[in-house]
Formats: structure tokens, sequence, C-alpha cells
């Protein structure tokens, strides 16, 4: 996969995301797809990895229990406040 640097895909990439090629540099967009070219295998690597980490890291599942989560700690902080300062 050959992707730019924008938005939330370097922290999607990871540790793969210095292989993200700048937005807008077309001459650094053909390096990339050369070099995939030529070591396919490598890319497939990284391929796998993003993979992994996508299912790891960014499922419905995995999302939707983080965002769970912070609404649960953030209920809990303002029980905490409100018991608090009444």
């Amino acid at each position: 996969m050959i992707a730019t640097r924008v938005g939330g895909i370097p922290e999607i990439f990871g540790p793969d995301g210095a292989d993200l090629v700048a937005p807008g540099d077309a001459a650094a967009l053909a390096r990339a797809i050369g070099a995939a070219l030529q070591n396919p295998a490598a890319k497939a690597d990284a391929a796998r990895r993003l993979q992994s980490r996508v299912r790891a890291a960014f499922s419905a599942d995995v999302m939707t229990a983080a965002v769970l989560a912070a609404y649960r700690e953030t209920l809990d902080y303002r029980k905490t406040r409100d018991r608090r300062y009444g």
C-alpha cells in the first residue's frame, strides 16, 4: 500500500509511517511506486503489518470500546467532581 502523509494516515501506519509520501509530491510518489515494484516482497510484508495493526487498533469493536471507555471515564470524573464540590 502506498499512501500520503495526510490526516490520520500516519497514525494508522504507525511504525511504517516513514514510508508515507508527502502530499502533492508527484516525484516522491513515483519513487515509492518504483521502490514497491522493485521489492514487492518488502511491500507485501509491510501490507501484512498494516493489516494486522488496523485489525488490532482500528476495528469497529476496538474503536467502540475506546469511545465507551472515554465516556465512562468522563462520567466517573464528573461524579467524583460533583461529590467533591457539591
